[in-house]
């Protein structure tokens, strides 16, 4: 995740590259919630304007939470 608003997966195996999503906005913070909700993985994506996104390891957009802060989303 850059300032491109590109998100890459990389392959350890191979050390290759491909896209994973492209976002809409400037993102802050990536977070991976390893079998959220049971079924699949899930990633949340925090943004500088306080929304997050959570999206499956398929890149499918699964929730977005519009005004969920007041500033950026971030973690330490």
């Amino acid at each position: 995740m850059s300032d491109d608003n590109i998100i890459y997966k990389w392959d350890s195996n191979s050390t290759t590259a491909t896209k994973f999503l492209e976002l809409d906005k400037f993102a802050t913070d990536l977070d991976w919630l390893h079998m959220a909700k049971g079924i699949y993985d899930l990633f949340a994506i925090g943004f500088v304007d306080g929304s997050f996104k959570l999206i499956t390891k398929l890149s499918k957009i699964d929730k977005v939470v519009s005004e969920a802060h007041q500033g950026a989303v971030s973690s330490s």
